[in-house]
Order: C-alpha cells, then sequence, then structure tokens
C-alpha cells in the first residue's frame, strides 16, 4: 500500500547484524516498487489459497497453502530484509 511504512517512526532492526533496517529496507522497496508489489501479489495468491482450503475444511490444502505463503514471505524477506546473507548450496 502507497504510504504503509515498514516501522513505525524511531523502530530500529532486533536483529542488526542480520537484517537491514527499516530505513534501509525502505529504499529498496521504494526503488523498486513493482518488484516489491509482484511479490505482495504472490503472497496474497498463497494467502488467498490458504483461505479457500479453510473454507473446504481442506487440512492438507491448508498445509500445502502455508509452503506457498513461507516461500512467498522468504522470497521477500532475503530480498529487502537481509539481502546480504549468504545461503547455503542446496544439497545435491
Amino acid at each position: 500500500m502507497p504510504g504503509r511504512r515498514v516501522a513505525q517512526p524511531g523502530e530500529k532492526s532486533e536483529n542488526p547484524d542480520i537484517e537491514l533496517g527499516p530505513e534501509e529496507i525502505e529504499k529498496l522497496i521504494a526503488a523498486e516498487r513493482p518488484q516489491f508489489a509482484a511479490l505482495a501479489d504472490r503472497l496474497h495468491d498463497a494467502a488467498s489459497g490458504a483461505l479457500k482450503a479453510i473454507n473446504n475444511k481442506n487440512a492438507k490444502g491448508l498445509y500445502d497453502a502455508g509452503e506457498g505463503i513461507d516461500a512467498a514471505c522468504e522470497r521477500c524477506h532475503l530480498r529487502y530484509w537481509y539481502p546480504n546473507e549468504v545461503l547455503p548450496e542446496p544439497p545435491k
């Protein structure tokens, strides 16, 4: 949402050794607003799947949607919250 802040004024990162501060995150988001919006759309789509599964009382569907929600969150966080994190190589 335009105008929505990453954090309240004066708030600082709880893990400054791991994640960027709110001001840095907001700068990255502002510089890449369309990309950030696309990531938010992915989260919306994943959450919509969870709501559908809940309404259908489909536990497996909810579990599967949870994986999509987690993946959507992680994609965004890796880009904007902790972009300098070095990830381990996936197992071969």
